[in-house]
């Protein structure tokens, strides 16, 4: 799948892990890691004022009622070097260019009170 996102509109970023060793014996790190990842997504997410936020297992976060896709989390491991860990948070989205998605994914400003 591809993930398309307008500039200034989404939170995306990758974060860079090094294992202390490589190939199999980091293996239970990267799966900490990969269940931690949605866990501290959905928990920023409460910090803002999402309350229906919820990880759907293994790498997504959703909210709302019924509840969309609001954020995806990806681990790439190459097996030797580096793992990359990559968030994107629906943020802003103008929808309607997007109309196949707004069955399935929120925004995070639809999820937060309005100030």
């Amino acid at each position: 799948r591809s993930w398309d996102a307008e500039a200034c509109c989404s939170l995306l970023f990758s974060l860079v892990w090094a294992p202390a060793a490589a190939g199999p014996p980091a293996f239970p790190e990267l799966v900490r890691l990969n269940l931690a990842a949605p866990l501290a997504v959905a928990g920023a997410c409460s910090l803002v004022g999402v309350s229906s936020g919820l990880v759907k297992w293994p790498n997504d976060v959703w909210a709302g009622v019924p509840p969309k896709k609001l954020s995806g989390v990806l681990l790439d491991y190459d097996g030797r070097e580096a793992a990359v860990l990559g968030v994107g948070v629906n943020v802003l989205q103008d929808m309607s260019l997007h109309p196949a998605a707004t069955s399935v994914a929120t925004l995070l400003a639809a999820q937060t009170p309005s100030p």
